[in-house]
């Protein structure tokens, strides 16, 4: 999911926003609430793993 975005991030500080498609644009913004869910849950399943390895 986060693929997206990092294209983005690319365009955006290589083109300097000159040639940005709003289309694009938007549908990144209502995508970001679904998107930060999936990451915020992807994060903590990660914590979680290490925790257990560190416990052991």
């Amino acid at each position: 999911m986060l693929d997206e975005y990092r294209g983005f991030r690319h365009v955006f500080r290589n083109v300097y926003g000159f040639n940005l498609a709003a289309e694009r644009l938007e549908r990144l913004i209502q995508k970001l609430p679904e998107t930060l869910i999936s990451f915020r849950k992807d994060i903590q399943v990660f914590l979680d793993r290490m925790r257990e390895i560190i416990a052991k």
